[in-house]
């Protein structure tokens, strides 16, 4: 499933009009993913989503995490990398912002730009916008995002649109993953 992206609209049919104007309905999304290094093998994680109704413009996320890989294994249960999918729902490609925060509220690096096709996702997670890198200062451990040297922990991020698209509507979903295990959950929009 490299390079896999992809959405779906679930909608009611009313038969007797032949619309789809019918029942409002409720959908869940199950996802199976297979991870494989540092883990020894391969190890299959399940999870499940809520669907969306509709997009929002302000999402914040909390529980973004990415432990070193020493530390991403299944003798350390509580450590866990987080990847963030971000579905657009406009017919247009849109730019997203992805600001990346310490437990004190403070920006870690520089916000990521997302490029997101129509109908596509965007993906982004700690590492890949530089936060893991910046991180150490703002007292967090080598490599890792959200897990301080003092033992403490806390982070988040939150996505708005660019400057180029300010009513931009879209989605977001989290991926916590432990090694081996795995769970979702939906953003919040935020005024």
């Amino acid at each position: 499933m490299a390079n896999f992206t992809g959405s779906a609209v679930v909608s009611s049919y009313n038969a007797a009009t032949g619309t789809t104007a019918g029942a409002p309905v409720v959908a869940i999304g199950k996802a199976q993913t297979s991870q494989a290094a540092p883990i020894p093998g391969t190890v299959d994680a399940f999870t499940a989503f809520m669907s969306e109704p509709a997009g929002v413009s302000k999402i914040a996320l909390s529980f973004i995490r990415w432990a070193s890989d020493a530390n991403f294994v299944p003798t350390k249960p509580g450590s866990q990398r987080t990847y963030i999918a971000i579905q657009n729902l406009e017919s247009t490609s849109i730019k997203v912002l992805v600001t990346y925060k310490d437990r004190n509220g403070n920006t870690v690096g520089s916000p990521q730009t997302l490029t997101i096709a129509g109908y596509a996702k965007g993906n982004s997670d700690p590492y890949s916008a530089g936060a893991v890198a910046a991180g150490a200062t703002f007292g967090m451990k080598p490599g890792e995002f959200r897990y301080y040297t003092d033992g403490g922990f806390g982070a988040g991020a939150i996505i708005t649109p660019h400057t180029d698209n300010p009513s931009a509507h879209f989605i977001a979903i989290v991926r916590a993953n432990n090694a081996g295990a795995s769970e979702d959950y939906n953003g919040p929009a935020v005024p």
